[in-house]
């Protein structure tokens, strides 16, 4: 659903999932490779500060606000 909106908005979402640079990126699922790629080129997430993605892990509130909060900013509903 993100992502069909980031795309509404006009951001770029061509990052193949070779280019992602998590030291964990072989653990995400084949199925959500696209989805994030495009929140890691859209600069919605950024990934832990070891360098992985953690695609087994639960969000926390934080992270999870964050992310709403770039997300609102990239479709300028917020500033």
């Amino acid at each position: 659903m993100g992502r069909r909106r980031l795309k509404f908005a006009g951001a770029q979402t061509n990052l193949s999932s070779s280019e992602m640079s998590f030291t964990d990126s072989a653990a995400i699922s084949n199925w959500a490779r696209d989805a994030v790629g495009v929140a890691l080129q859209t600069g919605l997430v950024i990934g832990r500060p070891d360098g992985s993605f953690a695609p087994a892990a639960q969000a926390t509130r934080a992270e999870a606000a964050a992310i709403l909060g770039r997300m609102l900013r990239a479709v300028a509903f917020i500033k």
